[in-house]
């Protein structure tokens, strides 16, 4: 979507110099500031795809996808990339966020001092797994 925002705005300024080219005099002058503004335009889309290309790996290795994740590491290591840093963040979010534990652990039992929960019936253990806390439980 800015890729194309971007690109109407240069049409519209590209058409805005025509007319001043042609309507006005100092050709030459306009055409060197014509000349200037597209060269600065295509620096400034050059710029928007590598940002482009950067968010796209960062979505992709925040979505599980492998070689993005490698990517964003292999562009964190290298420290001529522009994007160095920001794919160093990038990647240890990432991997922080995918490397939690499967369980929690810090909750005290259910059974109370002195109790033996290897007298009771799979009738009693039943009932109590009903009413036990999500944290003790298996995932469904």
């Amino acid at each position: 979507m800015t890729i194309v925002a971007v690109t109407t705005g240069l049409a519209l300024i590209i058409h805005d110099r025509i007319t001043e080219l042609t309507v006005g005099g100092g050709a030459e002058q306009e055409l060197g500031t014509l000349s200037n503004a597209i060269d600065e335009a295509t620096a400034t889309l050059g710029d928007l795809k590598s940002v482009i290309e950067f968010t796209k790996i960062v979505v992709a290795a925040q979505n599980d996808d492998r070689k993005a994740f490698d990517k964003l590491r292999q562009w964190a290591d290298d420290k001529s990339n522009p994007f160095s840093t920001k794919a160093e963040q990038a990647w240890n979010t990432i991997f922080s966020d995918h490397t939690k534990p499967f369980y929690s652990s810090g909750f005290t039992g259910i059974w109370k001092d002195g109790f033996d929960p290897t007298n009771l019936r799979f009738g009693d253990l039943a009932q109590l797994y009903q009413i036990a806390p999500a944290q003790i439980k298996p995932a469904p």
